[in-house]
């Protein structure tokens, strides 16, 4: 779901900010083009830049001066960060949502920078999707982020060829994902949701 999200903003000619926690950026791009999504010639052409780092080889302060600092050398119109639930064991509920809090702010400052505070197309969308599953499962399940967005955007047929290709990869489950703390996410959601009601 991350991968086609990111070809879609390259293919409007926008540069985009691909964090990586699980994968490096080598193991990424062989492993996106083994099922039909081919990052090389993006990151060749400047428009997809690859950041990957160990979510526990820094603290949380650390990983978000870094995304302070690509950003600003970077200018990205899109940023994706891919697993986000991978920085939830790397402190307490407090300092995950502090550090997501900041990172969320501090995206939106650049956008309104730029006079982008809304994201235009199918971002939205795609953003409310992604949220949704994470808040019920505690993980992205992208079967159904991806079905749903199919539904929304009437896109019915567009990428559905490399389907087989990622499920025969082991890159989208068919079942919804388990182990997750969900609770811990639905407190996190929860607390967001009242802090957005503070500043309003």
């Amino acid at each position: 779901l991350a991968a086609a999200f990111a070809v879609e903003r390259c293919r409007r000619g926008e540069r985009c900010l691909f964090l990586s926690y699980e994968e490096s950026s080598g193991q990424l791009i062989q492993n996106m083009s083994s099922i039909g999504f081919h990052f090389e010639p993006l990151v060749k052409d400047g428009l997809l830049k690859i950041v990957s780092t160990r979510p526990s080889f820094f603290g949380l302060e650390m990983h978000l001066l870094d995304l302070y600092k690509v950003i600003a050398d970077f200018k990205p119109k899109a940023v994706i960060v891919d697993p986000l639930t991978s920085l939830i064991g790397q402190g307490n509920q407090l300092e995950i949502q502090s550090m997501l809090t900041r990172m969320i702010d501090a995206l939106k400052s650049i956008a309104l920078e730029k006079g982008a505070a809304k994201p235009a197309g199918d971002a939205p969308l795609f953003n409310r999707l992604f949220l949704n599953t994470v808040k019920s499962y505690g993980r992205v399940y992208e079967l159904l982020a991806i079905a749903m967005y199919k539904l929304g955007t009437g896109n019915l047929k567009q990428d559905m060829g490399k389907f087989p290709m990622m499920l025969k990869k082991g890159k989208i489950a068919i079942l919804p994902p388990s182990g997750a703390n969900k609770d811990k996410m639905k407190r996190i959601f929860s607390k967001s949701a009242q802090n957005k009601g503070t500043e309003k």
